[in-house]
């Protein structure tokens, strides 16, 4: 059975018709829905264009900030005549110029082992060489008689001097570190010397002298050992190697040693063992000198490749290397005993301090970077400069390329803002068409604000045309480089003063009244100034003396930023240029005497807000806080939005209502009318049926 909604209209032959009701509700959303849905509709345009007319003002006012901040005036430029010296300024430098000359660059220690077969070879056990001028076995001679004529009498070699395991062998006889040699063994071993070694040697009144040659243990050909006057219990200091010849020695490197590394003033002490290879002493100085040291191995060539090579971290005189060991063979092997460095040239670079001169003043440092000689000034020392008259002229200015940089992005972002805004405030009088803030007074209020401001001047007749900035005759902002460097060429501090604005400091003065011509005595607590205790006392006799002792006194006393003067009649004049405070304390009775009262005058300024100061402030009353005057515009869009939705939703409720009782108004008249006709039908029939019998 159709529904009374679906057959509506069968009663009433389509008059209480479902179509009579769409359209009776359609008229009544158009009077009363299609209003609040084109409300909704304007009010979403406006809310998502007034997010983008917010970007674009927080763009402007990104600039405008920059160009109003402090620290875009204090960046620095830093220019160099030469290569020979590098600079970098840090923001607030002060500007100036100066030259410097390199003398020399610091350096650091740089060492190189002797060379061996395998990263991995060893330095144990090898027969090494003493060289010339080094004592070899230092000797007492002990006798119970003339060593002429005493054979029994014996010349001792000194352990104490001698590594335990040292041989040294002479004409046959080998003497170790406590052996002795007799009278009778020393002619023997004479003897012993090859041909016409033994030429000018003899033992004569109770002294030995002469010189052996030809050591059997392996010496090199023409070795000499030299004895010089040896007399009894005498300690002989003489026995050595030849200043021209060497002798050897075989030293055996012991179980276990210590080979230590001194850097400064701190020693690093390495463990050792008779097999520690090259590679394990590379990885024990690079783990234990606390990064003070670096050593690697480098592969050189040649039959004996592999070489250690040591470098201290740092540069400077105060970063030296020097070793050491209770192993004297162990650093010999590795070259790096005192000797061995000075005959083979293993120490590759000396640590130095680098030396400059600036302004004439001559400089050393530890470091080729120098950062502490001028606040917020960073030099670094590339080459030396070998001519004594060449110089590295360096010039420090203000960078004004960043304020550039600014400005450029102002002029693009003004003009992005400005379309924007004529876009959506004009209307179109062809098509009468309006934008979406054309009625909007806080918006069509910042078009006319951003105009006031770009054409504005400050009180000096001053205006954003006389730095390049202009606006063409399309209404088109621009920006002339040309015409910015020109004008920042002469005076570079007025930018700041305009673009940002600046402070002036009044001076602070404090003025006394006449002084006394008495003798004065001020201890501490009787007169202070800003709490400085002011001591001084005067014989008397006229006001001037003690007006100039006070002076002086108080010019002593080292009160930051206040100076006394001497004022007409004998007066007392305090006075701070920087602005500082001025407070005056103490005895009552006692400042009167020499003018003054307890009392306090502070320190003013004067400031006044530049161009972008007063464009970015007029920018924040727009989009920045709570308060400003898009932010309260959103608010009032997404208020307006709310009671829209709810206005829509609340009118769409009753117009439902009042269509489902008026359906089923429709729906009961239509059954009337529906009886009615059927009712109607019959009496119809009837009434025909009668007319039709007679």
């Amino acid at each position: 059975m159709a529904s009374s909604i679906s057959s509506l209209g069968l009663g009433s032959s389509g008059v209480l018709s479902a179509d009579v009701l769409d359209q009776l509700r359609a008229v009544d959303e158009s009077a009363e829905i299609k209003p609040i849905e084109a409300k909704i509709t304007t009010n979403s345009s406006r809310q998502s264009d007034l997010s983008i007319l917010t970007t674009l003002t927080a763009t402007l006012k990104s600039s405008t900030s920059s160009l109003a901040d402090e620290l875009s005036y204090l960046q620095r430029t830093a220019t160099t005549s030469n290569t020979a010296v590098s600079v970098t300024a840090a923001a607030g430098t002060s500007v100036q110029d100066f030259s410097v000359h390199v003398n020399n660059l610091a350096q650091r220690d740089i060492y190189q082992t002797t060379s061996f077969a395998l990263e991995t070879s060893t330095f144990s056990n090898a027969t090494t060489t003493t060289p010339a001028g080094t004592v070899v076995a230092p000797a007492v001679a002990t006798t119970d008689g003339s060593l002429g004529t005493t054979e029994s009498s014996t010349l001792s070699f000194d352990s104490a001097n001698m590594s335990l395991g040292d041989t040294l062998t002479i004409g046959g006889l080998t003497l170790t570190a406590t052996g002795t040699i007799t009278q009778a063994e020393a002619l023997a071993a004479f003897a012993n010397l090859t041909s016409g070694a033994t030429s000018g040697n003899a033992v004569t009144n109770g002294t030995w002298s002469g010189t052996l040659t030809d050591f059997d243990s392996g010496a090199v050909s023409g070795t000499s050992l030299t004895f010089t006057s040896i007399t009894p219990d005498t300690n002989v200091t003489d026995l050595s190697v030849s200043a021209t010849q060497q002798a050897e020695v075989l030293d055996t490197v012991p179980s276990t040693y210590t080979l230590s590394i001194t850097i400064g003033d701190k020693t690093y002490d390495l463990d050792m063992t008779v097999g520690t290879t090259l590679a394990e002493l590379k990885d024990k100085i690079n783990d234990k000198t606390e990064g003070k040291a670096t050593a690697s191995i480098l592969n050189v060539g040649g039959s004996n490749p592999y070489k250690l090579i040591i470098k201290a971290t740092d540069t400077g005189a105060d970063n030296t290397i020097s070793f050491s060991s209770t192993s004297n063979a162990a650093l010999k092997n590795l070259g790096l005993d005192a000797t061995s460095l000075e005959t083979n040239n293993n120490h590759l670079q000396t640590a130095s301090d680098a030396s400059f001169t600036f302004n004439g003043v001559t400089i050393t440092r530890s470091t080729n970077t120098v950062s502490d000689l001028i606040s917020g000034l960073t030099l670094t020392l590339n080459e030396k400069q070998t001519e004594a008259s060449t110089l590295t002229n360096i010039s420090v200015k203000q960078d004004l390329s960043g304020i550039k940089t600014n400005l450029t992005s102002l002029v693009s972002a003004y003009n992005s803002l400005v379309s924007n805004l004529n876009e959506s405030t004009k209307y179109d009088t062809d098509t009468k068409v309006a934008g979406t803030f054309q009625s909007v007074s806080q918006v069509k209020s910042l078009s006319n604000q951003l105009r006031k401001q770009i054409l504005s001047t400050d009180e000096f007749g001053r205006s954003l045309m006389d730095y390049g900035i202009s606006l063409n005759s399309s209404g088109i902002l621009e920006f002339d480089s040309t015409v910015f460097d020109t004008k920042t060429s002469g005076d570079v501090k007025d930018v700041e003063d305009f673009f940002r604005g600046s402070t002036t400091i009044n001076a602070t003065t404090f003025t006394g009244t006449s002084m006394t011509s008495d003798a004065l005595n001020f201890a501490s607590g009787d007169f202070a100034i800003n709490g400085v205790n002011i001591i001084f006392d005067t014989v008397g006799g006229d006001a001037l003396s003690n007006a100039l002792a006070l002076q002086q006194a108080i010019n002593n006393a080292g009160i930051t930023g206040v100076q006394a003067t001497l004022g007409n009649n004998n007066t007392i004049v305090l006075k701070s240029n920087d602005g500082y405070d001025i407070a005056i304390t103490g005895d009552s009775t006692k400042l009167a005497s020499i003018g003054f009262t307890a009392s306090s005058k502070s320190g003013q300024s004067t400031s006044r807000d530049g161009f972008f100061t007063d464009f970015n402030n007029m920018l924040a009353s727009y989009i920045t806080g709570t308060d400003s005057i898009f932010t309260l515009y959103q608010t009032n869009l997404t208020t307006e939005a709310t009671a829209l939705a709810k206005n829509k939703t609340d009118t769409t409720a009753r117009l439902d209502s009042k269509y489902n009782i008026l359906s089923a108004k429709f729906a009961a008249y239509d059954s009337i009318i529906s009886k009615l006709n059927n009712q109607f039908s019959s009496l119809s029939l009837m009434i025909n049926q009668s007319i039709n019998g007679n």
